[in-house]
């Protein structure tokens, strides 16, 4: 049965991009959508089963298809159809991109069953919004960005073009920004090297004499010794004023420790000193002064290097 006339309408691609969906995005499909009324050759609607063959040209006549598929047989509803372009063969960003380059416009033939191509052709025409599809008036997001083949973007976002004319001259030096708030204190550093010795210092003042020190604990007396022997006789004297003066008065030790210096004396404990001396119980010992004063006999002395024990005598006299 021939077939005569057919009204029908070519629905919008899903979708077609200049640019690759973002990694976080699924590919989307490309898809149309093609439906129309198939008429016998008396304007009756058919009915049953038929399989269409649709191809893109782009010429409105003749020409080689760029693009073709022939569908599973469809049933119609009274005439009615409809079919998705694509599931057979799919279709291509690259058949609309040449298309909307060049200024080309693309047409749809549509075969039902073993009759020759319908004519006319229908112009693919464009959906509503794709009007402003040839500039981006919103957010792209692609995967690169190419110019006349070069890329200028990488898929990292990074500028890969030329860079010539992409600096500008420097401009005016801006207005110094205000001093920020202190930093923390960094950590200690390691010492550094010990350093050179300094010089010598000048020698200090001598200190003043501190006091003196508290007498030490006399020491033991020790063991008398042997009675000499009675000495002769020896001639009368004149008087003297020892011999007027037969008493004396001795001093209790005092102890010197070695490097000291310091005083003894014994004092009558009735009448004047006229006279006496000082010993050591060891050699050392310099007695640098005597004094004699009412009933006071006193000495003077120093220690070099040794430990002693120093004595005085007084003779006194009533």
């Amino acid at each position: 049965m021939r077939r005569r006339g057919l009204f029908a309408g070519v629905g919008a691609v899903t979708a077609v991009v200049a640019f690759n969906a973002p990694a976080r995005s699924a590919e989307v499909p490309l898809f149309m959508t093609e439906q129309g009324r198939l008429f016998d050759s008396n304007s009756n609607p058919v009915a049953g089963s038929i399989t269409f063959t649709f191809a893109i040209y782009g010429e409105a006549t003749g020409g080689t298809a760029v693009w073709t598929e022939s569908e599973a047989p469809l049933t119609l509803d009274s005439g009615f159809f409809s079919a998705l372009l694509g599931t057979v063969t799919p279709l291509s960003t690259a058949i609309f991109a040449n298309a909307a380059t060049s200024g080309t416009t693309l047409y749809l033939g549509i075969t039902a069953g073993t009759d020759p191509e319908m004519t006319p052709r229908q112009p693919i025409a464009t959906v509503p919004y794709a009007f402003v599809a040839s500039n981006a008036i919103g957010d792209i997001t692609p995967n690169s960005v190419t110019v006349n083949g070069v890329p200028v973007i990488s898929a990292d976002g990074g500028w890969v073009g030329p860079s010539t004319g992409l600096v500008g001259a420097t401009g005016p030096q801006g207005p110094t920004g205000a001093t920020g708030s202190q930093g923390p204190a960094g950590a200690v550093g390691p010492a550094g090297p010990t350093g050179a010795a300094g010089a010598t210092g000048a020698t200090g003042a001598v200190g003043a004499t501190g006091a003196t020190g508290s007498t030490g604990a006399t020491g033991s007396t020790g063991a008398t010794g042997l009675t000499g022997a009675t000495g002769a006789t020896g001639a009368a004297g004149t008087s003297s004023v020892a011999a007027l003066c037969s008493f004396s008065a001795e001093s209790a030790g005092t102890s010197v420790a070695a490097g000291s210096d310091g005083f003894v004396s014994a004092s009558c404990t009735s009448g004047t000193a006229i006279s006496g001396y000082c010993v050591t119980s060891t050699y050392g010992i310099g007695i640098n002064e005597t004094y004699m004063y009412g009933s006071t006999y006193e000495c003077y002395f120093q220690s070099t290097t040794t430990a002693s024990t120093v004595y005085a005598t007084a003779y006194c006299c009533q």
